[in-house]
């Protein structure tokens, strides 16, 4: 059963923008023999995992999916000793874990990009803030305080266009995958202020921005409300700062953004087994793709589908 934390956040997401209406193909159920799938892998894809395991199993029933969410770090070992025929993980490989997979495998495994997860920065359109680094981020949310010398208190301390009231942080709830990742960017693995007001998704954190100018908040990228902005963000104050959006190319310029992928063993010039295929093909579909979008994730462009649909076009 999905975390109930989880649950209220992903309620309470506002619709995502679409990078195109039905850019990827509806999925064609193929004739496969009874059996099982594993997915040994990220915990932070596991809502998702598991929308696309129920909407699979009754679309193919002679599949049975056996899932795992532990965390991105299990699944190149789960790979790598056969326990798994597919490993989610919410980043890349490593280099220490490609090695071992190399070592064992004599090849790379496959990546197949499945959806997008971006974090958005809002404040209000009446805040003169319009961009903002990873290190006043971290100096606005966080307790420790990893990126920068001092936490800030004030809106002048991290924009000279401000004026010198207060900040006041709204962070989403501890135990959502938004959360979790913007403690792992953003704040270095650190803890967030003492006192941070803690709300259960989008809806909450724009009625707070909307009634106080002072408020900045983060979530999923949606299109805002009247009265509410999207925050420009940039790795360093030298760098230019990028505003998020839906139209995710193969190289993500927003900071906050990164793809959620699926690892498979599959040998250069040789054929996934049918099971796989059909999983990830399904993944890619529209079916796959809406549920993606229903999660508050972002879709795969049109150019990116295709660019996955061909590693797994070649199927037993």
């Amino acid at each position: 059963m999905k975390n109930i934390a989880a649950l209220t956040f992903l309620l309470t997401v506002l619709p995502c923008w679409s990078v195109n209406a039905d850019p990827a193909p509806d999925y064609v159920r193929a004739r496969l023999k009874p059996g099982t799938l594993s997915s040994v892998g990220s915990d932070s894809m596991n809502d998702i995992m598991e929308d696309w395991v129920e909407a699979y199993e009754n679309l193919q029933p002679a599949v049975e999916v056996n899932l795992v969410s532990r965390g991105s770090a299990l699944a190149p070992a789960a790979l790598i000793d056969g326990s798994a025929n597919v490993g989610p993980m919410a980043r890349p490989m490593k280099e220490d874990e490609l090695e071992l997979f190399v070592s064992r495998f004599g090849f790379e495994p496959t990546q197949i990009k499945t959806a997008v997860a971006t974090v958005a920065v809002y404040v209000s359109e009446d805040n003169p803030v319009s961009e903002l680094s990873l290190s006043d981020l971290d100096s606005i949310f966080s307790r420790s305080v990893s990126r920068s010398d001092k936490a800030s208190k004030l809106w002048s301390e991290v924009s000279k266009d401000s004026g010198a009231d207060e900040i006041v942080p709204v962070a989403v709830l501890e135990t959502s995958p938004i959360s979790l990742y913007f403690r792992q960017k953003v704040m270095l693995q650190g803890y967030f202020r003492d006192g941070i007001n803690r709300v259960s998704g989008s809806e909450s954190i724009f009625k707070a921005i909307e009634n106080d100018k002072r408020v900045i908040g983060f979530g999923p990228l949606v299109e805002p409300p009247k009265g509410v902005k999207l925050v420009a963000v940039k790795n360093s104050p030298t760098e230019t700062a990028v505003i998020p959006s839906a139209d995710i190319g193969d190289e993500m310029a927003y900071p906050l953004s990164r793809f959620l992928n699926l690892y498979v063993v599959q040998k250069p010039g040789e054929k996934l087994d049918s099971k796989t295929s059909d999983f990830l093909a399904f993944i890619l579909s529209r079916q796959g793709q809406e549920l993606v979008e229903s999660s508050g994730l972002l879709k795969l462009s049109q150019e990116l589908l295709e660019q996955e649909l061909t590693k797994i076009s070649k199927s037993k």
